[in-house]
């Protein structure tokens, strides 16, 4: 007797690569990362054509401006000053019916995508920035008259742009060495950066 066999195509759920953790610095990027399925490239094991979805601590990596090509699963990204902390990125990715399967492979049944995750986490650790001292001009003064400068950075409030208070140090030249301020009697507050000088 002779009777024909029916085989239908049965979908398998894509697998992702591993991605390793990272720790970086705020205003440093991230190593760039390209995430691929298990058969290389951006396929799963039954060829079809993957989709990446990106999402970071519960929210769209487009909200921190995350560079992410969802045909391609490549990621991009350099966090700015303020964004230190921890992120724990989520990547999925869904298979599609790009091998135009139709009822001779599917039979009665519809093509009924996958759908994977990975996760990494990446940890951003602050980076303190240096201060900048606001402008100062130059001073002249007479002998036996008083000067008084508030030296401040240029942000105000004796704060760096971290928001951090600063302290203040006052040398001056004496040829080629740094002398103490004090030295030369001027009162300076290393706190609040307030000079007082009154010359002989």
């Amino acid at each position: 007797s002779i009777f024909d066999i029916k085989i239908r195509n049965v979908n398998r759920a894509p697998k992702l690569s591993k991605i390793s953790d990272q720790s970086i610095l705020e205003g440093s990027p991230m190593a760039p990362i390209n995430i691929e399925g298990e058969a290389g490239g951006d396929q799963d094991i039954d060829k079809e054509v993957l989709t990446y979805f990106c999402e970071v601590n519960n929210e769209s990596c487009a909200n921190l401006l995350i560079s992410f090509n969802s045909k391609t699963g490549e990621i991009e990204w350099t966090p700015g000053f303020y964004q230190a902390g921890e992120y724990n990125f989520v990547i999925s990715a869904s298979d599609s019916n790009s091998n135009n399967l139709g009822k001779k492979e599917l039979g009665d049944k519809s093509f009924e995508p996958l759908t994977a995750k990975t996760v990494f986490n990446v940890s951003v650790g602050n980076k303190n920035r240096p201060p900048v001292i606001g402008e100062l001009k130059t001073q002249t003064i007479q002998e036996n008259k008083a000067l008084n400068i508030d030296i401040n950075t240029d942000l105000g409030k004796d704060e760096d742009i971290d928001g951090e208070k600063v302290t203040y140090e006052c040398f001056y030249k004496d040829g080629s060495n740094n002398k103490e301020c004090s030295s030369i009697g001027i009162n300076f507050n290393r706190d609040n950066g307030q000079l007082f000088w009154q010359p002989d």
